[in-house]
């Protein structure tokens, strides 16, 4: 009954799908994962997360031989889901992309939906993606044909941090548009996304108190990053999670 230390990259369906289990639920709703559970979202851990993986109980089913028979799994499918948005975060809808996985090989082929939304179904060990996509931009004159334009994007499979971390936060900017820094210890660069985020998204004007910016901190259970309970609730609504 080993206890699984989470490293960078890691989320529930992939620890789950290591053990050999099909249904993640069977480990996160452990009740020595209780405490865990109240802290995080399953796809969203952070490194040094300590989750209890029970042993894997064999199941022996009996019958009748030359017959067929039929074995029902229970298995919890993982979905990567994106929504994509302008620069005027309208979102991208209808617009054909190409998913490129790291374990698969050709490329999905697509169209984001009315929301521009993207939704597949992936493998619970698939690290890292690319996505190619294109969307029509309004033409410049009413006489002119409308542009193309392409959008290109790396993504990492289950690196989001929780809300509640620097880097979290940092990431969810970035993803919104806000660039946030590219390492945790940008933090002046963080401050100014997040000025811009609260401006943007809960109605304050320009601040008169600087945000305070806890570092990151390697015990997974310290709270770093901005600690205002407003502001990360407003970030986590808009980016999703």
């Amino acid at each position: 009954m080993p206890i699984h230390i989470v490293k960078q990259g890691e989320h529930i369906s992939g620890i789950t799908s290591d053990a050999g289990f099909s249904d993640f639920n069977i480990i996160w709703n452990h009740p020595k994962n209780a405490e865990l559970k109240k802290l995080r979202d399953p796809h969203v851990l952070f490194p040094g997360d300590q989750i209890f993986v029970p042993d894997k109980i064999l199941k022996l089913e009996t019958g009748v031989t030359a017959k067929i028979h039929t074995f029902q799994v229970n298995e919890v499918p993982l979905f990567l889901r994106l929504r994509i948005r302008d620069l005027s975060e309208n979102p991208v809808t209808s617009s054909p992309y190409k998913l490129k996985l790291d374990m698969e090989d050709p490329a999905r082929a697509g169209t984001t939906d009315g929301k521009g939304i993207l939704l597949e179904k992936i493998s619970p060990k698939v690290k890292e993606a690319k996505l190619d996509l294109q969307f029509t931009l309004p033409p410049a004159k009413k006489t002119a044909p409308p542009e193309i334009e392409e959008l290109h994007f790396d993504i990492k499979v289950g690196n989001l941090n929780p809300k509640t971390t620097l880097s979290g936060q940092q990431a969810r900017l970035n993803n919104l548009g806000y660039f946030a820094g590219f390492a945790i210890e940008d933090t002046e660069q963080l401050r100014w996304a997040i000025e811009e985020f609260q401006c943007d998204h809960m109605g304050m004007k320009p601040v008169k108190v600087v945000p305070v910016i806890t570092p990151e901190s390697e015990d997974p259970m310290e709270k770093t990053g901005v600690q205002d309970q407003k502001t990360i609730d407003a970030l986590e609504a808009e980016h999703g999670i």
